[in-house]
């Protein structure tokens, strides 16, 4: 929705000038089998046709997961949980076809409410018995059986699920050494819309623009970022949240603001994607082998768990967290490459 939005703004506005045809359009896609549920060629098909526009497209090679890897760490100087191929991937498809300066939709989601943790804070203030939470139920864009449990006020079980989707394994005995301050607890689902995109924008989004410029910058390209106006960072934060979130629609506004500009399976898509990426699919076999390998030789890990007593540096328990805790294990994984990359000759 984002990204298709600009596009068309980016096509009216070159047309207006006599320049049609000149927008184009860069994309990271999935072919293996496997690796399908992260495609949206589909949707990218769609608005390429809608627009007549150009569309580049790169795939990130399985082979060379951990080398794009490595060169992302290089340029960001951080830590994160997850693998950096897929973004450093698309910003070299950019520079491989000559784009010097991209627009990127990023800030959307923390500002009109895009994700699936807003549908809980919109309905947290709402009475359960209004029409109008019956409407957002068949609208939703969240799996009904979810607004079923958040409607009865099952704290407990978001909760859980908050807890399942922790990166760390025990913060209560401390050993949170590589944990995000930036983690979501459950106040931050139990809120107001508005306090919720306030949180995201003043946490989660800081991370993601880093990255951007990071990654971007690394092929010599410069990303915008439109969302991010301070016009319309001021406009959007003092908007009240029933317009972003309002009968189970996410970005509420933005659809309205689109409807009959873009086509319908775009405005009114449901199933969002946030860049996926096949985590699982490229975490296997010989790399599986390579990233536990680089864990258990890591100085700095050795370091780290001298100096905090972290015990979950065994072989074993890195099998268990490929399973159960991928992003903690992938952030190892990561702290064990900055260690060899910058700390090593």
């Amino acid at each position: 929705m984002d990204s298709s939005s600009l596009s068309y703004l980016a096509e009216r506005i070159v047309s207006q000038n006599g320049k049609a045809g000149e927008v184009v359009t860069f994309s990271n896609v999935y072919r293996e089998e496997d690796e399908k549920y992260c495609d949206e060629s589909k949707y990218i098909d769609i608005m390429v046709k809608h627009l007549n526009v150009k569309s580049f497209r790169g795939t990130p090679e399985n082979k060379d997961v951990l080398l794009l890897n490595d060169r992302g760490l290089w340029h960001e100087e951080n830590c994160y949980d997850k693998l950096n191929a897929s973004a450093f991937n698309a910003y070299s498809v950019s520079k491989k076809n000559g784009i010097k300066v991209t627009l990127d939709g990023q800030g959307a989601d923390e500002q009109l409410a895009g994700y699936e943790r807003f549908w809980y804070s919109y309905f947290h203030t709402r009475s359960k018995f209004r029409i109008e939470y019956f409407v957002s139920l068949y609208k939703r864009v969240i799996p009904l059986r979810i607004a079923l449990y958040y409607g009865f006020f099952n704290k407990k079980f978001i909760t859980n699920r908050l807890e399942k989707r922790s990166i760390t394994i025990d913060e209560r005995d401390g050993d949170n050494f590589i944990d995000s301050r930036n983690t979501l607890s459950p106040k931050d689902y139990f809120t107001t819309v508005n306090a919720a995109t306030h949180w995201s924008t003043n946490n989660s989004l800081k991370k993601l623009l880093r990255q951007i410029d990071s990654n971007s910058m690394a092929w010599s390209i410069e990303s915008r970022q439109p969302f991010m106006d301070y016009r319309l960072v001021e406009f959007l934060n003092d908007l009240p949240g029933v317009y972003k979130m309002h009968g189970g629609w996410t970005k509420y506004i933005s659809r309205i603001a689109f409807n009959g500009k873009l086509p319908d399976r775009i405005t009114w898509r449901k199933d969002k994607m946030g860049w996926p990426m096949p985590l699982k699919e490229w975490i296997r076999g010989d790399i599986s082998d390579e990233m536990n390998r680089s864990i258990m030789e890591s100085n700095l890990l050795k370091e780290l768990k001298s100096k905090y007593k972290y015990e979950y540096l065994n072989e074993n328990n890195l099998d268990k967290l490929q399973g159960t805790h991928l992003r903690h294990f992938i952030r190892l994984y990561n702290v064990s490459r900055v260690g060899k990359l910058f700390f090593e000759v």
